[in-house]
Parts: C-alpha cells; structure tokens; sequence
C-alpha cells in the first residue's frame, strides 16, 4: 500500500451529542443566523441591480425610493464612523498630554503652570 492503509479521516461519521446543552447551542446557532440582515451596502447593490431589470413604473419608483433611502442611511453611518473615531484619537490626545506633564512635571510647578495658564488665556 502505497499511502500506509490509513483509515480516512474524512469519512468518519460523527455522532451528534444527545446532551441538553447540544440542542441548546444548536437552536441559538439557528436563532442567531435568521436574525442576520444584509448590510447597507448590500442592500443599496441588490435594489440596483434589481432597478436594471424592466419594472413596473409602481414598483421602479417604490424601489428607487427605497435607494434613496438606503444610501442616505449610509451616509449618515459613514459620518457617525469618522465623528467616532475622531472623538476618539480626541481622547486619547488629551489622556496622554495630561499622563506626560504629570510625569514630566512636578506636583507644584504644575500648580504654579496651570495658573499662569489660566490668566493668561483669561
């Protein structure tokens, strides 16, 4: 034999557990996977592909309504993600400038750097 006899590996049948906890995972697998929806960017690519198609003028108005809509959700979704991200290199800005004065400065000259801040830009 050229490949030792081995036994496939492949073809073995697996039983399924007949534990409780098995069908419990199986059920919120299925649950999980039915509650899924398409993204944005999917469902603007579908409603275009489907407006090449010869509609109806009822049906081809409704349809790019609904394009109208989905891409106005996109933008909006895109916006959010840049405020988001710009918000957060913000934060993270201030949280560093603040960590590396208070280890670069001592306590009370800190003091002493924040008030003549303070009158000077007041």
């Amino acid at each position: 034999m050229a490949h030792g006899g081995y036994p496939r590996r492949g073809a073995a049948v697996r039983r399924p557990k007949s534990s409780p906890s098995a069908a419990v995972a199986d059920r919120k697998r299925k649950r999980t996977a039915a509650a899924k929806t398409a993204s944005l960017k999917n469902q603007i690519r579908s409603t275009e592909r489907f407006l090449r198609k010869d509609l109806p003028d009822d049906i081809r108005i409704a349809q790019e309504k609904k394009l109208e809509e989905l891409k106005r959700q996109q933008e909006l979704q895109n916006q959010l993600a840049v405020q988001r991200t710009v918000q957060l290199r913000d934060r993270k800005i201030k949280f560093f400038g603040l960590l590396l004065l208070n280890c670069l400065v001592p306590i009370h000259l800190w003091f002493l750097l924040s008030a003549h801040l303070y009158l000077q830009f007041s």
